[in-house]
């Protein structure tokens, strides 16, 4: 099992590697701000929402990649976009406004970039 996993990221490596240069700095700029809700999560812990959207993005691309070798990346992960998301965005906006202003701050970014994505993954599938 940890052999197939090892040849899905390597497989997904090479097609992420594929892509054009604002692509790939794109989904730099999603993982960056994802990841950084760990940090955010010292302010307020629905920080976590934006953690579990890049770790939800990346176990189904495995899974997806292992499970159905022939789905490009792109579709694979349009369609994690466009089902898991939101619901973490509704996640991140429950409770009403947070106390402090770093974490409002950073969740309207994550908002804002997740709704760029998700308009630019509906564009690519349609």
């Amino acid at each position: 099992m940890f052999e197939q996993i090892a040849e899905a990221i390597a497989i997904l490596r090479v097609e992420a590697a594929g892509y054009p240069t604002p692509v790939r700095a794109w989904m730099g700029v999603l993982a960056l701000t994802f990841f950084s809700g760990l940090i955010i999560t010292y302010w307020d812990r629905r920080a976590l929402w934006g953690v579990a959207m890049a770790v939800v993005t990346i176990s189904f691309l495995i899974f997806a990649k292992i499970t159905f070798p022939e789905m490009p990346r792109s579709t694979a992960g349009a369609i994690i976009h466009l089902t898991a998301w939101p619901f973490c965005l509704i996640g991140l906006w429950r409770g009403g406004p947070g106390t402090y202003r770093i974490f409002n701050g950073w969740r309207l970014w994550v908002s804002t970039i997740a709704a760029v994505s998700l308009v630019l993954d509906l564009k690519s599938l349609l």
